[in-house]
């Protein structure tokens, strides 16, 4: 269908009344489980499934399917017990009842875009015909005609192509080389799929003058070719075709609406990410305007939480208010027409509403559980030491000197009543500890231990470890340096005392009772439940495109 006469008809349907049934009658997605008997479909696990592609999540359908039917049970308990979602969570989910009346309202208005055979092989032949080109463009006729006079009486090809306009032509001699159909646009493909093998046509009205051509070899795609890439082609032609479809259509919902971005406010905004202005309008969509807040929350969806405001210029952010008009006229459109209510909207949001009513029930199980008291953190401590462990550690100094004359005259120095901390600050030549008198700090063990397989650093690690406590060790010769150690006795590892710590251990205590709580009212709901699952037909889902 003409995508201009496809879009027309979308408008003038979307001013049928709220209710209207839809033009086309959707077909039931297919079951993959029930849980008391109401249904799981295959859309619903493949999203999912593209859910946790977007997080980097990777794990089998049946897995995902599995959480399908756990938050089902707990949606079942939320509305058993008559609760109402939390604000954020209704929000959150009439969002993406907007945006599904939105989506359908698009499936709607393009259904009846779909690419003809034409189009098809035209496409086809765009890279699957090809030609070798001879080529001399020159700026008038006259001059064209004489070079083909020329030609005609002998001259060489590649001396005429010195003098043409088209810089890859007279570089190499008039020769192009093998281009495809799509290498060769407008009246320059026309003549040279056209053109008889081997002669020189001319001239030829080109964009950058006249053109002499000859073609000196020529492949065209086959029947059969075609017939093997038609799926893909149709495919990537109706991806096309919609989405220049999609593009004239809000451009037209636009110009009905009268919506306009305020480009100048955005511009005074410049790269600023800051939360100022937040409920300035910056394009007044009927009903559900575009606030720069919006713009900003759209920004930080995209780029994630911790972006930087730089690059975002006043472009970027026209861009993504142009963006949140496009979808809030759709979603105006889609709710004109009442596709994001009734049954066959509320089947689709049926995954998204069980999701919704399980955190909130799950969360509301959560809140119920009291804080510890004494005996639950200390007992929670008890049985968790281990988290609470502090490495075995040893503080130590070092002098660090190029020679070994150096070191023992530093030893000596030291033996003789100087103190380690002034010797190592007049003589160490290591600048991070001298000025601290070679104080290294207090040394975890266990960390030290894990440096012994680094052949550089392991002779200093073994001597920092097994350094008798308060002695003086050395001079040690370790990678081209000497070293003086003393080090203090080991602070064997040991617990964390509960009185620093309590706060951090009623609050991982209280975590741990909530998650308890929770998961068994899940097994309790699971246990009572009727499941069937069809392990095939989610075996094979595949996520959906996002």
């Amino acid at each position: 269908m003409n995508l201009a006469l496809a879009v027309s008809l979308a408008l003038a349907a979307s001013g049928s009344a709220p209710g209207a049934a839809p033009a086309t009658p959707e077909q039931p997605p297919a079951v993959v489980a029930r849980v008391d008997g109401a249904p799981i479909t295959l859309r619903d696990l493949e999203e999912r499934l593209a859910m946790d592609r977007g997080t980097g999540l990777a794990r089998p359908a049946l897995q995902a399917l599995s959480e399908l039917v756990d938050e089902a049970v707990l949606a079942e308990e939320f509305d058993r017990r008559r609760l109402h979602l939390p604000a954020g969570l209704a929000g959150e989910l009439e969002e993406r009842r907007r945006a599904l009346g939105a989506r359908r309202y698009l499936e709607r208005a393009l259904a009846g875009i779909e690419p003809d055979d034409a189009q098809l092989r035209a496409l086809f032949h765009l890279n699957a015909d090809s030609a070798n080109v001879r080529l001399v463009v020159l700026a008038t006729r006259a001059e064209a005609a004489a070079a083909l006079d020329r030609l005609a009486h002998g001259a060489p090809f590649a001396e005429e192509a010195r003098r043409s306009l088209q810089e890859e032509s007279a570089r190499r001699g008039g020769s192009l080389g093998t281009r495809t159909r799509a290498q060769l646009p407008g009246k320059l493909g026309d003549a040279v799929f056209a053109a008889p093998l081997g002669q020189v046509v001319g001239p030829v009205e080109l964009e950058l003058g006249w053109g002499l051509l000859q073609v000196t070899e020529r492949s065209i795609g086959t029947d059969a070719e075609f017939s093997a890439r038609r799926a893909e082609i149709a495919a990537f032609a109706r991806r096309q075709d919609l989405e220049a479809a999609r593009r004239h259509l809000v451009a037209q919902l636009r110009a009905r609406a009268g919506v306009t971005v305020d480009e100048p406010f955005l511009a005074a905004t410049g790269a600023s990410v800051e939360p100022r202005d937040l409920d300035h309008v910056v394009a007044a969509v009927p009903g559900r305007p575009v606030r720069y807040g919006d713009v900003l929350d759209l920004y930080r969806r995209t780029f994630g939480p911790g972006a930087p405001g730089h690059g975002t210029g006043p472009s970027l952010k026209t861009a993504l208010a142009g963006q949140l008009v496009d979808e809030r006229l759709l979603e105006a459109e889609g709710a004109r027409a009442g596709l994001d209510r009734g049954p066959a909207a509320d089947a689709a949001l049926a995954a998204t509403t069980r999701r919704a009513e399980a955190i909130a029930l799950t969360q509301l199980v959560r809140d119920g559980v009291p804080a510890p008291d004494d005996g639950a953190v200390e007992g929670f401590y008890r049985s968790h030491l281990s988290d609470y462990r502090v490495a075995p550690s040893r503080r130590c100094r070092a002098l660090v000197v190029r020679s070994e004359g150096d070191a023992r005259d530093a030893l000596r120095r030291i033996e003789g009543g100087a103190p380690f901390e002034a010797v190592a600050r007049e003589r160490s030549a290591d600048p991070r500890t001298a000025a601290a008198g070679g104080d290294l700090g207090t040394l975890d063990l266990d960390a030290l231990a894990r440096l012994e397989d680094d052949p550089a650093q392991a002779p200093l690690v073994r001597a920092l470890r097994s350094a008798p406590a308060e002695r003086l060790v050395g001079p040690l010769e370790i990678a081209r340096a000497f070293y003086l150690l003393r080090c203090d006795a080991v602070v064997p590892a040991h617990p964390r005392p509960l009185a620093e710590i309590r706060a951090d251990v009623a609050a991982r205590a209280r975590a741990d009772a909530q998650v308890r709580a929770s998961d068994a009212l899940l097994a309790r709901l699971r246990a009572a439940a009727a499941v069937t699952l069809d392990r095939t037909a989610a075996a094979a889902a595949v996520p959906a495109s996002p």
